[in-house]
C-alpha cells in the first residue's frame, strides 16, 4: 500500500509465494527441521516477515542479509536455509541445474508460505504515479494477450517450481 502513494501499478503478472530452501544436499527436509538452527532472510522483504512470523514455533534464529547472493552464500555456512520468493528461488535453481559446472550452489525448497498467507503477494510493472498511462495500458493489453494465448502458463511453467 505505501507503494501505491508513489507508483502505478499493472495488472498482476504473478502472485508471489514466498518459500525457505536448503542446499540440495542437505538433511534438512521440513520447518520442524530448524530448531535451534540459524536461517538466512533478506532484509525488508515478505519472506523476511513469515520466517520472523514462524520463527518461535519452529525455534529458529536468523541472520538478515541486504541481496540474494550474499544470503545463498551463507546457506551451509552460518545457516541451514533461506527464506525468498518463490519465483526468485525457483529461478535460481532452475539457472545452477541447467548449467554443468556453474560455480555456485544448488537448492531445495521445503516450505511454502500457502498462496492465500498474508505473506503472499502480487507482482506488478511499476512506473512513476499519474505518468506513463499509455505504457501501463500497453502492458497490460499484452498480458492479457499471452494469458489467452497459453504462453504466459508456459513462461511460468518453465520458470517458476513449487513444492510438491
Amino acid at each position: 500500500e505505501e507503494r501505491k502513494e508513489v507508483f502505478d501499478f499493472s495488472d498482476a503478472y504473478y502472485d508471489s509465494t514466498v518459500c525457505c530452501a536448503v542446499a540440495a544436499d542437505s538433511d534438512i527436509t521440513s520447518l520442524e527441521d530448524l530448531k535451534d538452527q540459524n536461517v538466512a532472510v533478506k532484509n525488508g522483504t515478505m519472506s523476511q516477515k513469515w520466517a520472523e512470523s514462524i520463527a518461535d514455533e519452529y525455534g529458529f534464529t536468523m541472520s538478515v542479509f541486504d541481496d540474494s547472493p550474499t544470503m545463498y552464500e551463507e546457506v551451509g555456512g552460518n545457516s541451514v536455509a533461506c527464506f525468498e520468493d518463490t519465483p526468485v528461488m525457483s529461478y535460481a535453481i532452475s539457472q545452477y541445474a541447467d548449467t554443468e559446472g556453474k560455480e555456485g550452489k544448488n537448492f531445495t525448497i521445503i516450505a511454502e508460505c500457502g498462496s492465500d498467507s498474508e505473506f503472499a503477494t502480487p507482482y506488478g510493472f511499476a512506473v512513476a504515479k499519474g505518468q506513463n498511462a499509455d505504457l501501463l495500458a500497453k502492458f497490460n493489453a499484452g498480458l492479457a494477450s499471452i494469458k489467452e494465448s497459453g504462453k504466459y502458463d508456459e513462461i511460468v511453467g518453465k520458470y517458476v517450481k513449487t513444492v510438491e
